[in-house]
């Protein structure tokens, strides 16, 4: 018998290991591409505060509502509780739309919890290495645009950027899972994912002609420091690093050779000519 029960634990460790292995599997192939179709999948979903994807049931509510009294007011826990037990939808905050992509296995999919990935509005803008004011937000599908809260000092609320104007966000109780414009939401920060988190799909090809966005002074953040005569000039992509046409990724930035300076740059400080 204890044969038996040694035997059924091994089986069961070794089960849970390959359920690991295939999460960070899962975590290591996320792409900005995925994480667009996956909060556009998600449209028309309900917001309520503190959920990440859950079915939206009466103990779920229930225990949000302990948990965070001051944002289930009466009026916002009565319009949730119309929304208990209605059929293919979940449940969201701005921050949780996002983490699910990490903690939902499909977009359909129910979540499950990882902790690595939950954080606040005010977390993923701490962990995105690279950041700046909304007037800069590079053509970005996948960034992460936010919004400053001055009283708090931190941002309050996140969204994703789809490219062209366009944003998802979960924008609160009264409007759900939404796609909003950019301009005229109050978005006043972005930043982009580190490559540990996200790998941005390419905009940028060999042979493309981009210009050095004039004031920038690093290669990429944290970088070495860039020749005065760069910025504003016009260069020749002459590599990328991967098979997919992705960036090599230099300090936490995805960056391409500039082949008349032979120097590396960040994409967020070059533009289409």
């Amino acid at each position: 018998m204890n044969g038996i029960k040694k035997g059924f634990a091994f089986f069961l460790a070794l089960g849970l290991m390959l359920q690991c292995a295939l999460w960070a599997g899962a975590a290591q192939e996320r792409t900005s591409t995925g994480l667009v179709q996956h909060v556009k999948a998600q449209k028309g979903m309900y917001y309520w505060y503190g959920t990440f994807g859950q079915a939206p049931t009466q103990s779920l509510l229930d225990q949000k509502r302990r948990q965070y009294p001051a944002y289930y007011t009466t009026t916002n826990y009565n319009s949730a509780k119309k929304q208990v037990g209605a059929k293919n939808k979940r449940v969201y905050d701005c921050a949780g739309l996002i983490k699910s992509y990490w903690m939902q296995p499909d977009a359909i999919g129910p979540p499950v919890y990882r902790e690595a990935y939950d954080l606040s509005a005010q977390g993923f803008y701490a962990v995105c290495r690279t950041r700046g004011a909304i007037a800069s937000l590079p053509e970005t599908p996948g960034a992460l645009v936010f919004l400053w809260d001055a009283q708090k000092g931190a941002m309050r609320h996140v969204g994703v950027y789809l490219g062209g104007g366009q944003v998802m966000e979960a924008a609160g109780f009264s409007t759900g899972v939404v796609q909003s414009a950019l301009k005229g939401r109050g978005w006043t920060h972005w930043g982009l994912l580190p490559a540990s988190w996200l790998a941005y799909d390419a905009i940028w090809k060999p042979g493309d002609r981009a210009r050095v966005k004039p004031g920038t002074r690093e290669y990429s953040p944290g970088g070495e420091r860039m020749s005065s005569w760069v910025p504003g000039q016009v260069f020749t992509i002459s590599r990328v690093v991967d098979l997919l046409g992705r960036e090599v990724v230099r300090g936490g930035s995805r960056c391409v050779l500039l082949k008349e300076a032979n120097t590396w740059c960040a994409v967020e400080y070059l533009e289409k000519v």
